[in-house]
């Protein structure tokens, strides 16, 4: 149904583009904002007004003399007064990031996490919010939104934190709306992968790109031509078919490549934790340092699958096993020969998750 768009609503999106448009330049004036919407040198000058009386934005002078004439002022993100907040929900961990409209991280928390049932689960998400929540850092702003990176498969539209595999009775958890019912802000949730992506490609020039992150499980994300892709249960690579057991009916522990491929896939498969694994294959046990070749082969086969499916040449890993890249890595980019591999940190996924946070704050706020 095609949406009725009056003069409020147009100049609600108008505030919005523009006000992206200054995040993304950092410091630009009223006239290159006009050339660069075509927008009218009136619209811009009452936009920008309100972008700046509402505390998002902020008229800087320019330092020292810049020669003859008016000196034109240039607008910049106003980092002051709205910050949003990310949390990763990780079985290695819980983190949350405090993060302003100048996409400064200001403050981080961390603290341990319990998948052991799903109270536990919300009672470790619950003690790092109010963790953060209540820092004197925090209180100094108005926080307008949070984020909240998650594993497992995320319906990221409606709000709902659909299974997470290693907690016991996670099923179909409104996790947002709990939320925003606990502390009166509103809240997102995301696939911690594409959060991962995303504040990624805020640093990094990246418009298609597949992210690896290999932890305990396996996630991934895809964006093409600088978009995300989404979609409740897509992008499953981890419980995709890396070998063929005719033993068995069920691949979910043995035939997938989460079974060869993950911290815990490796553990199960030889018994040891990962730590005492990487011991034995920097030491030179032909068995270990099998384990890795294996994982480095089926995992250099997916994602050679995945570049081809998507046309994609650009791929990003992370997670816990890339401290042991060292002992699979060479039969990834063997397979891989014409891919561009970089690695980032997953330790990241909170900063997207409020960076993402902000991009729908700001639509609910009327500027």
């Amino acid at each position: 149904m095609k949406r009725f768009m009056n003069q409020e609503y147009m100049k609600h999106e108008n505030c919005i583009d523009i006000f992206h448009l200054i995040r993304e330049e950092k410091q630009i004036t009223r006239k290159q904002i006009e050339a660069v919407t075509g927008m009218s040198w009136g619209a811009v000058s009452n936009i920008t007004a309100r972008l700046i009386g509402n505390g998002f934005v902020t008229e800087q002078k320019p330092d020292g003399n810049t020669g003859p004439g008016r000196t034109p002022s240039y607008l910049e993100v106003d980092g002051s007064r709205y910050c949003t907040l990310g949390i990763d929900v990780n079985i290695t961990g819980m983190k949350a990031a405090l993060v302003n409209l100048k996409s400064e991280t200001l403050k981080t928390w961390n603290c341990p996490t319990c998948y052991s049932s799903k109270e536990q689960l919300l009672g470790c998400i619950n003690r790092i919010l109010d963790q953060a929540l209540t820092d004197e850092e925090s209180k100094k702003f108005e926080i307008i939104g949070i984020g909240a990176a998650m594993q497992g498969v995320v319906d990221a539209e409606n709000g709902i934190s659909v299974s997470i595999a290693q907690c016991g009775g996670w099923d179909s958890v409104p996790l947002a709306a709990l939320l925003e019912e606990r502390y009166g802000i509103p809240v997102w949730l995301e696939h911690d992968p594409n959060c991962i992506l995303h504040a990624y490609a805020e640093t990094n020039e990246v418009q298609n790109a597949i992210l690896l992150r290999i932890d305990r499980g396996i996630g991934m994300a895809v964006m093409l031509d600088a978009v995300i892709l989404k979609g409740t249960g897509r992008f499953e690579i981890a419980h995709t078919l890396a070998a063929w057991d005719k033993d068995t009916d069920s691949f979910k522990d043995r035939g997938c490549l989460e079974a060869y491929a993950s911290v815990n896939g490796l553990e199960k498969l030889s018994g040891r934790t990962l730590e005492s694994l990487i011991e034995a294959a920097g030491a030179g046990e032909t068995q270990a340092k099998a384990l890795f070749e294996d994982m480095g082969t089926k995992l250099g086969i997916s994602i050679y699958n995945m570049r081809k499916i998507f046309h994609i040449t650009d791929i990003i890993l992370c997670g816990e096993l890339m401290e042991s890249e060292r002992f699979f890595m060479e039969p990834v980019t063997r397979i891989n020969d014409r891919a561009a591999f970089s690695i980032t940190d997953a330790g990241c996924a909170c900063y997207g998750a409020a960076a993402m946070a902000l991009n729908q704050a700001v639509r609910k706020i009327k500027l």
